[in-house]
């Protein structure tokens, strides 16, 4: 659910769709970080981010997608869910959105200080 995180409400929006714009352009955001499942390289995270960029063209959207090297193939690693794997997608992720949210602050529009 929702939770406070430095004076703001925070939600996950893939709870109920994987990419919330929709939901949150209708109520007035206009700045998104969009957290992309599929590789960077993925013809599927470049069709998403195209329609995306062109469905809210007055939005900022900062794509953050998993780099080439993100251990993502699907019975080796989303279809295993033993504990080991688990922690290691959990190390990956931590380490990919580390690298991919030290760039964020490089966008003074977002308003991430």
């Amino acid at each position: 659910g929702p939770m406070r995180l430095d004076g703001r409400i925070c939600c996950d929006g893939g709870v109920g769709d994987n990419r919330p714009i929709q939901a949150l352009y209708e109520r007035g955001w206009r700045r998104f970080i969009v957290v992309y499942l599929d590789r960077a390289s993925s013809d599927e995270t470049r069709a998403n981010l195209e329609h995306d960029r062109s469905a809210y063209p007055d939005a900022v959207l900062v794509p953050v997608v998993p780099g080439d090297a993100f251990n993502d193939s699907f019975v080796g690693g989303t279809m295993n869910v033993s504990p080991k794997a688990n922690a290691s997608r959990i190390a990956q992720g931590y380490e990919e959105s580390a690298r991919q949210f030290s760039v964020l602050r490089l966008f003074p529009e977002l308003g991430l200080g």
